[in-house]
C-alpha cells in the first residue's frame, strides 16, 4: 500500500510511502514434520505357549460322528459286504452228474444232467447252495442229446436255462433231450432243437430262434413270449411223456 501527497505552496512532490516489512525473529524456525521418536518400535505379535493347541473347531472343520439310526442299517451293511467278499457259488456237473441242496423256501432240490459230452454249470443266488435258489444252469459242449432234470419236493425257482451245442465239422449236434423242472422257469434258450420242455410251474421267455421245440408243457405260459420256430405241441399242464410210459 502507498500514499501520494500534494502540495499547494510549493512545485508538487511525489511522496511515496512503502510498507514495512517486518523480519522474523533471527532464531525463529519453521516447523518440520513431526516423526516418532526413533527408539518406538511396534508391540510384537502375540504368541501362544509352546504346549498350547488350538481346540479342532478353530481348524475350520469339525470332526464328525456318525451314529447309526438303528440296527437295520447296520445289518444292510455287513451284508453288503458280505457278498462283496463272497462270490456266488458255481457248481458244475459231468454227465451222469447230480447234486442236492436246499432251497430259499427249505425244499429239497435236485440237479441231475445226462448226456454225452458237455457240462452244466449250475450258478446259485448266494455264496452257498443251502438257503439259496438257482440262478442260471448253462450246458455248453452237447455233442449228442442230453437231458436236464430239475426235481423237487416243492417248488423250485429257476432264473435261466440255456443249451449250448458243440460244433463238429461246422455243424452243431442235432438235438437236446428234454428238460424238466419242477417250479417256475424265468427264461429258456437253445441254439440246438429241444425234444421237450416241461415246467410245472410259470415259464417265462423262450427263444430258441430259428430252432423247432417238439413238445412244450408249462402250468403258465404265454405263447406271445415265444421266439421259437415251431412249437409242435403245446399243453397247458402236465410233463413230458417218457420213453416206455
Amino acid at each position: 500500500m502507498f500514499f501520494v501527497f500534494f502540495s499547494k505552496a510549493a512545485p508538487p512532490i511525489l511522496t511515496i510511502l512503502l510498507p514495512r516489512v517486518v523480519d522474523p525473529p533471527p532464531n525463529h524456525e519453521p516447523p518440520t514434520d513431526h516423526e516418532p521418536p526413533t527408539d518406538h518400535e511396534p508391540p510384537p505379535d502375540h504368541e501362544l505357549p509352546p504346549d498350547h493347541e488350538p481346540p479342532a473347531h478353530e481348524s475350520g472343520t469339525e470332526p464328525l460322528t456318525v451314529v447309526p439310526d438303528s440296527g437295520v442299517l447296520a445289518e444292510s451293511t455287513a451284508r453288503s459286504e458280505q457278498e462283496a467278499v463272497d462270490p456266488p457259488l458255481v457248481v458244475e456237473l459231468k454227465p451222469g452228474g447230480s447234486f442236492d441242496f436246499t432251497d430259499s423256501d427249505g425244499d429239497r432240490v435236485r440237479i441231475v444232467y445226462q448226456g454225452r459230452g458237455g457240462r452244466a454249470m449250475v450258478v446259485f443266488t448266494g455264496s452257498s447252495a443251502d438257503g439259496s435258489d438257482v440262478a442260471s444252469v448253462v450246458i455248453e459242449g452237447v455233442r449228442r442229446s442230453g437231458n436236464l432234470v430239475i426235481e423237487s419236493n416243492g417248488s423250485a425257482d429257476v432264473g435261466s436255462v440255456e443249451i449250448h451245442g458243440s460244433l463238429s465239422r461246422g455243424r452243431r449236434a442235432a438235438a437236446f433231450g428234454r428238460v424238466e423242472i419242477d417250479g417256475n422257469l424265468g427264461s429258456f434258450s437253445s441254439d440246438l432243437n429241444v425234444r421237450a420242455l416241461a415246467v410245472d410251474g410259470v415259464l417265462g421267455e423262450v427263444s430258441t430262434r430259428d430252432r423247432v421245440i417238439a413238445e412244450l408243457r408249462a402250468a403258465v405260459f404265454d405263447p406271445l413270449m415265444a421266439d421259437v420256430a415251431s412249437i409242435r405241441t403245446l399243453v397247458g399242464n402236465g410233463r413230458p411223456r417218457r420213453k416206455g410210459s
